[in-house]
């Protein structure tokens, strides 16, 4: 996370959810590691068709931490008895709440628990199958097409065996990226530009100059966190033609809106799309489905961490 542009913001990603609040009867606590500037709140109210932006303020509680280090949100909150206390409070009716997150851990699993409301997420028992391994083992079993590589890597001397297999499989091959599992926005991903010379000892000078997403990363540090978190290796996909493929047209229309007591009509004009072309995404989803509601299931029903109730009353955070 230190490594990223822009990170303490990330918490403000599920202000989506605010949408919530059209709902007259709906109340949401949201909890934040720094005060979220008011500007970017009247934004996302305003957004509220048919809901007065102070109507829906009125219920919504937004919470702070005061706390900037670079650790999960959920364990400053944790760390906080009076917060957690307070988030207990603002809570108008438990048996209507649920706790919304972004990531799904044992430590959410555990704030859950201390508000005495369902988490509505992941089973923390079932993170490995987000992951870089995980979802290549899923793309897999389900016949997904997926870049050739390897999971479940844990030593840069895994990663070199990986290379190696990987260019004797495609020996034309020119590039290989090396992914650690649970990175996201492309931080924890490396390039490396395979030697023309096919043996260990030239692969293994290779990746003394991988080419990082993050400018500040270094070799060591970074296989330190592949022995930690273990990750991938797949070939990079050397893109044919610069030029975008259109996957939808675009028709224009003009919407003339005028009102009961007969202001001046008003035109809008916009454009709507409709695909072109289908690509197969959502029977590979359906297939990608059908080979984790296996585990899903049996994880929900042992754990009862899954729980969809009727909705009145949120609990929301940050990241």
């Amino acid at each position: 996370m230190r490594k990223l542009v822009g990170a303490p913001f990330y918490e403000e990603r599920l202000l989506l959810l605010l949408i919530r609040l059209r709902n007259p009867q709906a109340h949401v606590v949201y909890v934040t590691s720094q005060p979220v500037h008011p500007l970017i709140l009247d934004y996302y109210l305003t957004l509220l068709m048919g809901v007065p932006s102070s109507h829906a303020r009125r219920r919504l509680t937004m919470l702070c931490v005061h706390d900037s280090s670079a650790r999960p949100l959920t364990q400053k909150i944790l760390e906080r008895p009076r917060l957690v206390e307070r988030i207990r409070s603002a809570i108008v009716d438990p048996a209507q709440a649920y706790m919304t997150v972004f990531n799904s851990t044992p430590l959410e699993r555990k704030l859950s628990v201390l508000l005495g409301i369902p988490l509505n997420g992941l089973d923390p028992k079932l993170q490995y199958l987000g992951t870089k391994s995980g979802s290549r083992k899923t793309f897999r079993e389900a016949g997904v097409e997926m870049p050739a590589g390897f999971e479940d890597l844990t030593s840069e001397a895994d990663v070199i065996e990986a290379l190696l297999e990987l260019r004797r499989r495609k020996p034309g091959l020119r590039r290989a990226v090396v992914k650690l599992n649970e990175s996201f926005s492309g931080e924890g991903n490396a390039v490396c530009a395979l030697p023309t010379e096919s043996s260990r000892e030239s692969v293994q000078r290779t990746l003394q100059s991988l080419e990082f997403a993050s400018p500040s990363e270094t070799h060591e540090n970074y296989f330190s966190r592949l022995s930690g978190m273990g990750g991938v290796v797949e070939e990079f996909l050397e893109a044919r033609s610069c030029a975008p493929a259109p996957m939808a047209e675009f028709r224009s229309f003009q919407l003339t809106t005028r009102s009961s007591a007969g202001p001046p009509a008003r035109s809008i004009s916009a454009a709507a799309s409709r695909p072109r072309t289908r690509t197969g995404g959502s029977s590979r989803s359906l297939r990608c489905g059908s080979v984790v509601s296996s585990p899903i299931t049996a994880s929900s029903a042992a754990s009862g961490s899954i729980s969809w109730r009727p909705v009145r009353t949120a609990v929301r955070r940050g990241v």
